[in-house]
């Protein structure tokens, strides 16, 4: 039987020490092309990032257990928060463009919006 909470946990030492390795060793171009692909989906990733970095700061929690403030988007609760998770959201931004690259790696569709016109 697969221990999921074993291989959740082995996937996230993983790309957390790909995050790293990418913040120490990324050359100009594969800055550029993070930087292109934050951009390009910045309708719903900067949104997303924000939303992983909290939970991971609640410690896994549901969401409906975090601060109402919070939950609720109230910008005073919501102020801080960028500069003090950024990171973290980074982090999260590296994630989904590493899962965008598979995606078309393996099935040959670049998904979202990074279909050539």
């Amino acid at each position: 039987m697969t221990d999921f909470e074993q291989v959740r946990t082995v996937r996230e030492h993983c790309l957390r020490q790909a995050f790293q390795a990418f913040r120490m060793n990324a050359t100009p171009t594969q800055r550029a092309e993070i930087e292109a692909f934050r951009h390009e989906q910045a309708g719903w990733l900067d949104d997303y990032a924000l939303f992983a970095a909290l939970k991971q700061q609640a410690l896994g929690r549901p969401w409906t257990q975090w601060n109402p403030d919070l939950v609720m988007r109230k910008s005073a609760a919501l102020q801080h928060l960028p500069s003090e998770l950024a990171g973290a959201m980074d982090e999260e931004a590296f994630i989904q463009f590493q899962f965008s690259d598979a995606v078309a790696a393996t099935s040959g569709v670049l998904p979202f919006a990074r279909n050539p016109p």
